[in-house]
């Protein structure tokens, strides 16, 4: 009696747990993107989606790296661009503070319209990038590496996330020709602290804007 190659039977019996897994998955309900705990730490690696356009694959990647830290209300980010330069973004209460290669300090209020297209804001949700996820682009359950998400796709195709089907954290997000990957990590042991130098920066922003609003209100 002929016998079928093991490698060949395994994935005929991954692929119908998995058919009878998704079948038997309940469909998503909002949030369909859950913020990250207070106390969490992730990195995101991007790069170019298999379906990316000739057009997309001749653009520069700005960021190949993002290592996020979150604690109470102050997130910092460290960024790793394509060209090998790093940055540090930290983000207090809505305001953005950039810092590069020199000691210059960039001080911006991230809700502010003239700044809202340059830097994220965290506001309405730690995934900014996702916030056009709603239920009619869910497409279905798929899985991503090792993890059973929910697929969701605009009908045009131009975006398209994989969400993690149990903890409602993004696993993947393709956009534009570029993908971004989303791996959890251990939550920071402490809460971060604004060093001096960006502590100052941020006393002196907002003494400005304070003095500014003081100004305008009896002027």
């Amino acid at each position: 009696m002929s016998k079928l190659p093991v490698f060949p039977c395994l994935l005929m019996v991954w692929s119908a747990t998995f058919h009878a897994e998704a079948q038997q998955t309940p469909e998503p309900a909002p949030p369909y993107v859950r913020n990250a705990p207070g106390m969490a730490s992730w990195k995101i690696t991007v790069s170019r989606c298999k379906s990316a356009s000739p057009e997309a694959e001749s653009g520069e990647i700005a960021a190949r790296e993002i290592d996020v830290i979150k604690t109470a209300t102050i997130r910092h980010e460290l960024v790793f661009s394509g060209s090998g330069q790093t940055s540090e973004r930290w983000f207090c209460s809505g305001i953005v503070l950039l810092t590069g290669s020199g000691s210059s300090i960039l001080v911006a209020d991230s809700r502010d319209e003239n700044v809202k297209q340059m830097v994220p804001n965290y506001a309405a949700s730690d995934f900014p990038e996702l916030l056009w996820i709603v239920r009619s682009c869910y497409a279905g359950v798929q899985k991503f590496g090792a993890a059973v998400c929910y697929y969701y796709a605009e009908p045009s195709g131009v975006r398209q996330a994989w969400i993690d089907r149990t903890t409602g954290m993004p696993v993947a997000y393709c956009a534009g020709g570029i993908l971004q990957n989303y791996l959890f990590q251990e939550p920071p042991a402490r809460l971060l602290e604004l060093p001096i130098p960006v502590q100052k920066a941020l006393k002196d922003f907002n003494a400005a804007r304070d003095l500014s609003h003081h100004e305008a209100k009896y002027n």
